[in-house]
């Protein structure tokens, strides 16, 4: 095994044995899934293959070389990796400081998920499927990944023994190894009893592939990919998830439940969903309430009759405005009586203070 250089002096590119330690630091004492590692292994040796014989300080020149190559966010989660790997570097003697404390990540825009309206997802999950094995299993993936909102790792990796028909619920295996339950409703329950009565398969997993194993990842996506399609919304397995907690809390659910079910390690990441209902009802609120877009412009003047579109009523009352004004000449008036009762007062309480 080749020795690591300590600090300040140059790691080398060649140097796999630090690299492969630091995957098993990943697995071992961080417990990641085998996604998240596949993808730091890959950040590390794409710097290690940048650095070379450099000097590790030239670490903000790769910053720099990837700001103007990738995008803020995949800047941010290589940044983060470093961190990572110089970390575990430093708590095995490895490096005598820690080069990354003074590089940060750029901050990237924060976008809000997108998700379906109820009126998209019953256009799709009340279309009778075939009357197959095949067709049986796409609507229960379906159902599962919007009703349960499951991951599309998690969702490939249930067993049939997690599964719990008769309370509706299923043990789900997420992120660092993980449990929690995750509710679901009659109509997945429906869906999935039509699909295991129909299966022909003898396996442990409830959704398998080829060769024995379980589907992969992509084939989920292709198979939301496919329903979806028609109806002009390209979705992810990810959408559903996001819908599924986006019409959670427009129906009242508590933030701690959505949690929950979702199985997120920090309330901090399920918050970004109160903002998502936000959205919607402020576009509700645009498009539905007479003052939201100068709509009230264009109400009649109850017994008055049908106004044309030039004549403004007064915001106070049901009478003619003003050519230029908001208000009727009446109520005009009054406010610019009230406007110099209030100067008058100023007036008087600087006079006191004087």
């Amino acid at each position: 095994m080749s020795k690591v250089l300590v600090f300040p002096i140059p790691i080398q590119a060649t140097n796999d044995a630090t690299l492969e330690s630091f995957v098993d630091y990943l697995r071992v004492e961080k417990g990641l899934a085998s996604n998240t590692i596949e993808a730091y292994r890959c950040d590390v040796a794409h710097f290690l293959r940048f650095l070379g014989t450099r000097h590790p300080k030239d670490l903000k020149g790769y910053s720099d070389e990837l700001q103007s190559t990738v995008t803020a966010r995949s800047v941010a989660r290589k940044i983060s990796t470093l961190r990572h790997f110089f970390k575990f570097l430093s708590m095995d003697g490895l490096v005598a400081a820690d080069p990354m404390a003074s590089i940060e990540a750029p901050k990237g825009w924060k976008t809000l998920p997108t998700w379906l309206s109820p009126a998209e997802i019953n256009d799709v999950l009340t279309t009778p499927p075939g009357d197959n094995a095949g067709a049986w299993r796409d609507r229960a993936i379906l159902e599962l990944l919007y009703g349960a909102g499951l991951r599309a790792s998690e969702i490939v990796s249930v067993r049939v023994s997690d599964l719990d028909l008769i309370n509706r619920c299923v043990l789900v295996h997420g992120k660092r190894d993980k449990e929690r339950i995750a509710p679901f409703g009659h109509r997945a329950q429906e869906a999935l009893k039509r699909y295991l009565a129909s299966s022909p398969w003898d396996s442990l997993w409830l959704f398998p592939g080829n060769k024995g194993q379980h589907l992969t990842r992509m084939r989920v996506w292709q198979i939301v990919h496919k329903y979806f399609e028609h109806i002009g919304r390209r979705v992810s397995p990810h959408t559903l998830r996001h819908t599924c907690a986006t019409h959670l809390l427009e129906g009242g659910a508590d933030l701690r439940v959505v949690q929950t079910i979702l199985g997120h390690a920090d309330i901090d990441t399920t918050q970004i969903y109160t903002h998502v209902t936000l959205e919607s009802i402020k576009q509700d609120y645009m498009e539905h309430h007479p003052r939201a877009s100068g709509k009230h412009r264009q109400l009649t003047l109850g017994m008055r009759g049908l106004l044309s579109p030039a004549i403004i009523p007064c915001e106070e009352c049901a009478a003619v405005a003003t050519p230029g004004k908001r208000r009727c000449a009446y109520h005009l008036e009054r406010a610019r009586e009230a406007g110099k009762r209030f100067h008058t007062r100023k007036k008087l309480r600087l006079v006191r203070k004087g």
